[in-house]
């Protein structure tokens, strides 16, 4: 486990005045913004199919890809952070029915958001742009593809922004402790 950044031992001894220093929490920060995401990415997907209206749920299930940096620097003894990635999540929606004969039968739908810019300036201005996907498209499945489209587009900005809110409000906590 990495160990809290701690400003009174962080002076080098190239930099005894303490003018500047740097710390990489990238590891930490991805780590965690994939914690994050697992934790708070569950949407209700309602649908309508023949037969009438299927609820179904989708789920981030990791960030498969997350590049970046984050850091903690000390400029003249006060501490600064931030962070910038692109990120990529994958997620899978599960929905319950029942086939032709009235067996239950469950559908998934699998996809990704892709984030190009996850960031502190994303967390202050509460913007995040991303663009949803849908993987292995099947044309039996089309409607219940699009709802999920629809529902993680609805919710997806206040989803993201709140994980990078929290994500920056942590590493904040990190820098001054």
């Amino acid at each position: 486990m990495e160990r809290a950044w701690n400003r009174a031992s962080s002076a080098s001894k190239w930099n005894a005045a303490g003018t500047f220093e740097e710390k990489d929490v990238g590891r930490w920060a991805r780590d965690r913004l994939d914690a994050l995401v697992r934790e708070r990415g569950t949407f209700a997907v309602d649908v309508d199919v023949a037969g009438g209206r299927r609820r179904g749920e989708a789920r981030v299930t990791r960030a498969s890809k997350c590049e970046g940096e984050a850091t903690i620097v000390v400029i003249r003894g006060k501490p600064k952070h931030g962070f910038d990635f692109e990120v990529e999540l994958e997620w899978c929606a599960t929905f319950e029915s029942e086939d032709d004969e009235g067996e239950g039968t469950t559908t998934s739908v699998k996809g990704t958001v892709s984030v190009p810019e996850a960031s502190r300036d994303g967390a202050a201005s509460e913007e995040c742009f991303f663009e949803v996907k849908v993987n292995d498209r099947k044309a039996e499945h089309r409607d219940k593809e699009e709802a999920c489209v629809r529902a993680l587009k609805a919710r997806g900005e206040a989803f993201l922004v709140s994980v990078l809110k929290t994500l920056d409000a942590e590493l904040r906590e990190r820098a001054e402790g």
